[in-house]
């Protein structure tokens, strides 16, 4: 289930997402997860972590980390883009991943592997001779 639907308190405290989550039954309970151990920086890019790639430390490359629940459930940053040798905005919607499993904050395996190399392209501006 959608843990955004069904938590409350929902909070990001430096690299951890915490939440009061909903079970199955009963009160809500206290949950956390690590995001930095999910999440990677693909050269500017934040991304999910392949398992063999975790933990992903997404955050040794990020700066000003913002997170606004109540607005969107994106996270949003600067991420160091090694290839060009700056800093870019970059965002990740956490609500696309993230579940309430009877009361415990989880990550969505399963959609990760499929979405993963599902973006499209980012094309490079093409520099050579002119057309004509």
């Amino acid at each position: 289930m959608s843990y955004k639907n069904t938590s409350t308190n929902i909070s990001l405290r430096g690299h951890v997402l915490t939440a009061q989550c909903s079970p199955c039954k009963g009160e809500k309970v206290h949950s956390e997860i690590d995001l930095n151990y999910y999440l990677s920086n693909v050269d500017g890019v934040i991304t999910w972590a392949h398992r063999r790639e975790r933990p992903g430390n997404f955050m040794a490359t990020c700066i000003n980390l913002n997170f606004k629940p109540r607005d969107a459930d994106v996270i949003q940053c600067l991420a160091w883009k090694a290839t060009a040798g700056c800093w870019v905005d970059a965002t990740w919607n956490l609500g696309n991943y993230l579940a309430n499993d009877n009361g415990v904050l989880k990550f969505n395996e399963r959609r990760a592997r499929n979405d993963r190399g599902a973006a499209p392209p980012v094309w490079e501006p093409f520099v050579g001779a002119p057309l004509g």
